[in-house]
């Protein structure tokens, strides 16, 4: 009786089996997903649109196969727009080796997986989000140092529901330079296909601060906010190597993505129940004479909750980092480091970075006026 009510799809002849599976619904539409021991995502999607042809039960609407989903076969950092994304090496078909960059290829002729960012995908469980706009889908990532990717990073894609297909989100660019921000030239205009009539497809979006996922122990979810139609997401991500869950609150920006910088709110110093996306006069009654308008201009509201993460605290006397020796002679062509800091005085120098504690020399420090000082000596190398 049960198995009136269930659609299995068999397991392909010497095909991969499927592996994760999860379900959404978008816009009263059920669409289920899959990820097989290949890596690849399929889907089907409950096509209620013709009821009555195939009987009275719901089961029967099930796609005859899953599909395949489609990637785009570009991949951008979110919080980068100013970089042109970064393209996916070209594969033929049964090749082991990419074509040279430049080289066109015609569409039968490519692997739609190596070519595209579903080569990215780990083997591990998806999240999907509906917004009733688009379907975001949420996967781990492998590593591929072709495009800059590490493994354990957060990826998403946006796909439209066209019948009973999901297709890549388009976009407008530039056409000439091929970037959402920034044109070649004056002559340079927007367009949804580049020069070549070649469309824009939105890129794979690489939340780069979210990363060392395991096993894709994450949940997304989009969270109401006190302010009409918006919203924040909310992502928790299991960090492989402190062992903890990892809360992650973000902005949703205007086209329905993440915005990274926040935006500022702001409020009346008179009236603290004024909340704004804007500021501009205060458009409450002023309490001295609630017939004329509040005279005070609307402010910024400060946040007060800190940062995210740790920090550490020194007591000024003799704490340091000691980096491992190893650390840098392994780098010793090109090193980068990078720190933030809050002064709690400036009685005096302070070194903030030194070859070693007894040496000045190749050392940074911050004077007591807050400028930067570069300490160095002739004859050295430091």
């Amino acid at each position: 009786m049960l198995n009136n009510f269930v659609k299995s799809y068999p397991q392909p002849k010497d095909g991969p089996a499927f592996q994760y599976t999860t379900m959404v619904r978008h816009n009263g539409t059920v669409i289920a997903f899959a990820v097989n021991a290949a890596r690849r995502v399929l889907y089907s999607v409950l096509d209620l649109s013709d009821q009555g042809k195939k009987g009275p039960l719901d089961v029967n609407y099930w796609q005859d196969n899953p599909q395949e989903l489609l990637f785009p076969t570009e991949v951008v950092t979110v919080g980068e727009g100013l970089f042109n994304p970064r393209i996916m090496p070209v594969y033929k078909k049964g090749a082991s080796e990419p074509e040279p960059e430049g080289t066109r290829v015609k569409s039968a002729e490519k692997d739609l997986f190596r070519s595209t960012t579903a080569s990215l995908t780990e083997l591990a469980p998806i999240q999907v989000v509906s917004d009733h706009k688009f379907v975001y889908v949420f996967r781990q990532s492998q590593e591929n140092e072709a495009v800059g990717m590490a493994a354990g990073t957060l990826l998403v894609d946006r796909f439209v529901l066209s019948g009973i297909n999901l297709l890549p989100k388009r976009e407008v660019r530039y056409q000439r330079s091929r970037n959402k921000f920034t044109p070649q030239s004056r002559k340079d205009g927007l367009g949804a296909k580049d020069m070549e009539q070649i469309p824009f497809y939105e890129p794979t979006q690489k939340l780069s601060f979210i990363r060392n996922l395991h096993q894709g122990r994450l949940a997304v979810l989009l969270l109401p906010t006190q302010v009409a139609n918006v919203q924040r997401w909310q992502i928790f991500a299991f960090h492989n190597k402190t062992g903890m869950i990892d809360s992650f609150n973000i902005e949703r920006s205007g086209d329905g993505l993440f915005n990274l910088k926040g935006s500022q709110r702001y409020t009346c110093p008179d009236h603290p129940e004024v909340f704004s996306l804007k500021d501009g006069p205060c458009p409450e009654p002023a309490k001295a004479d609630p017939n004329q308008n509040c005279p005070y201009e609307l402010i910024p509201i400060l946040s007060k909750e800190g940062y995210a993460e740790w920090a550490l605290q020194f007591d000024g006397s003799d704490d340091r980092i000691i980096l491992e020796q190893d650390f840098t002679a392994e780098n010793a062509a090109y090193q980068t480091i990078e720190f933030w800091l809050k002064p709690a005085h400036l009685d005096g120098p302070q070194t903030l970075l030194a070859s070693s504690p007894e040496e000045t020399a190749g050392a940074i420090a911050i004077e007591s006026d807050g400028t930067l000082q570069y300490h160095f000596q002739s004859g050295t190398t430091r």
